[in-house]
């Protein structure tokens, strides 16, 4: 009997229990959906700014989890887990994950990839007769290769000594892919014929870049800069991103120029200045000093007669030059 009425308590206290929790609800929240969503957006850019990446992470996953289709959260989620990487490597492939929705939330990318392109010679360069590769109008500016290499196919008018052929990459410019001179089998110089085939693949701008899909890009070339030192082709998709950004947001148009399309509470280091910085850096680890060069040049004018490219200190000139303007 004693057992009976025990249980019985215990089921009063329960009820008593439940109904308060029925009249005095844990809150407050925002009576609407909006509200709460903002709210997770909020925070976990104060966390996030406050170094707690957990909690940064956790919010921006209650918000995605309340609006899939919002793209401010898949922003706020990529760059937690680009944070969170420091300590978990896989988490750098779920901040690109992130990132990649945002662009079909925006609208689609501006990035567009040409694979197998044909592209003809335009011209030798004056500096140790490098090829200059001229890319059509129509997929202009360029932003980078897929590849590091072009793929030289002789035609029916090439003499026989002359094979296919791998031909290293060495600087991008806006229309122009310069590679190494084409190679008969006595190592000397060949001239290509108009029926000789270069064969590449690379990614050009088209079209307009909002700011969430730029926050996102930048996020995508910070986070494949830091996997480009254990793999250097990363630090290609590195160079693209933060190329693509630099397309609209340049210093005539900062990154940072309007906070109301760019909250303050946003990561404030996500600037033009940074993104040219982060560009700078994967030209020089992955070995296109001239665009390092002239990247540099863009974000400090007074260094235009201080490189000295015919040097054999050039590339300690421009390593020297980003720790400076770090």
């Amino acid at each position: 009997m004693k057992k009976i009425l025990l249980i019985s308590v215990l089921l009063l206290l329960m009820l008593a229990n439940c109904s308060e929790q029925v009249d005095d609800p844990l809150g407050p929240y925002p009576g609407d959906t909006e509200g709460i969503l903002q709210q997770f957006i909020e925070k976990g850019w104060e966390s996030y700014n406050n170094g707690d990446y957990d909690i940064a992470y956790a919010r921006f996953d209650s918000a995605v989890k309340l609006d899939a289709g919002n793209a401010d959260a898949y922003v706020g989620l990529g760059y937690s887990n680009m944070q969170l990487g420091s300590e978990d490597e896989s988490r750098f492939d779920f901040a690109l994950s992130s990132f990649g929705f945002v662009p079909t939330l925006e609208g689609g990318s501006p990035i567009f990839r040409v694979l197998d392109a044909n592209i003809e010679w335009g011209y030798v360069t004056h500096d140790s007769a490098l090829f200059g590769l001229g890319v059509v109008s129509s997929t202009i500016p360029v932003l980078g290769v897929l590849e590091s290499e072009v793929h030289f196919i002789p035609g029916p008018s090439a003499p026989s000594n002359v094979e296919e052929q791998d031909l290293e990459v060495m600087r991008i410019t806006d229309n122009t892919i310069v590679t190494t001179p084409t190679l008969d089998n006595s190592s000397n110089l060949y001239i290509p014929f108009p029926d000789d085939t270069f064969q590449l693949d690379y990614a050009y701008f088209d079209g307009e870049l909002s700011h969430n899909l730029a926050l996102a890009f930048a996020g995508c070339a910070q986070t494949a800069e830091i996997q480009g030192k254990s793999d250097p082709e990363q630090l290609l998709y590195a160079m693209i991103y933060a190329k693509a950004v630099l397309v609209e947001y340049n210093e005539d148009n900062p990154l940072r120029a309007d906070t109301l399309l760019i909250p303050n509470y946003v990561d404030p280091s996500i600037t033009t200045r940074n993104v040219r910085l982060l560009l700078a850096q994967s030209y020089f680890y992955y070995g296109y000093l001239y665009n390092c060069m002239w990247e540099l040049w863009s974000l400090d004018s007074t260094l235009v007669d201080y490189f000295h490219p015919d040097s054999s200190y050039f590339e300690r000139e421009l390593q020297e030059k980003l720790e400076d303007l770090q």
